[in-house]
């Protein structure tokens, strides 16, 4: 019994060395906790792997907030990003850096999923590892001003203007404004025209610092208050 109770001891001490413990490996992100919307966020990711045994076929895979956007090439969304890794050894921390730009509204929040999937020594099941990573917009990369009257009799005409204002670093392009109106706001015209319908225009690239205004002229009608 007690030869059999030793060697049953010394197989799980001795075969554990060579186990691999997801509590042993770790992912370090190194970045702000808050960025500006529609510029460039740097992220530094460290796999670090403290187990006695090495990863094998590890990848690194991220998965980023909705309308997130590529560095050099800001008309393509940013939705899922996959790096091979290869082989992680024993106390080997790997470092990678990566890029995005992020759009969002001002002071929301985002969310970056992080993991690290491998396999190990003599078996085809995948393991994974995870972390997440949230940063907070300080602000957008366009803000809407209004102007508009505080009150209005119902059924009189009424003018409203809306500012788009560039606060990003390099030019955003494309830029479309949609307004939504309220239920009984009857619409007349606008300066400049609409593209589409009458709700919707076209502002083209807005350069940084530089805004463009759109007047909108209607009539609303509701009950009193």
């Amino acid at each position: 019994f007690f030869l059999g109770a030793i060697s049953f001891s010394a197989y799980f001490y001795f075969g554990g060395v060579n186990q691999v413990s997801s509590d042993d490996i770790n992912i370090g992100v190194l970045g702000p906790s808050t960025a500006k919307g529609g510029e460039e966020l740097n992220l530094a990711v460290m796999l670090s792997n403290y187990n006695n045994v090495a990863l094998e076929s590890a990848e690194l895979i991220l998965e980023f907030p909705e309308g997130t956007r590529e560095v050099d090439n800001q008309s393509k969304e940013l939705v899922r990003l996959r790096e091979s890794i290869g082989v992680i050894r024993p106390n080997e921390i790997v470092n990678k850096s990566v890029k995005a730009v992020l759009f969002g509204e001002e002071l929301s929040e985002k969310e970056i999923k992080i993991a690290l999937e491998y396999r190990t020594a003599g078996s085809n099941a995948i393991f994974v590892k995870e972390k997440s990573y949230k940063i907070a917009l300080s602000s957008s990369p366009i803000s809407l001003n209004f102007s508009l009257p505080d009150e209005v009799i119902s059924g009189q005409e009424l003018v409203l203007e809306v500012k788009a204002l560039s606060n990003a670093l390099s030019p955003i392009r494309n830029v479309i404004l949609d307004v939504k109106y309220p239920p009984g706001f009857i619409f007349k015209s606008a300066e400049p025209k609409t593209f589409f319908l009458n709700h919707i225009w076209k502002l083209g690239d807005l350069s940084p610092g530089k805004g463009k205004t759109i007047k909108i002229i209607g009539i609303l009608e509701g009950e009193e208050n």
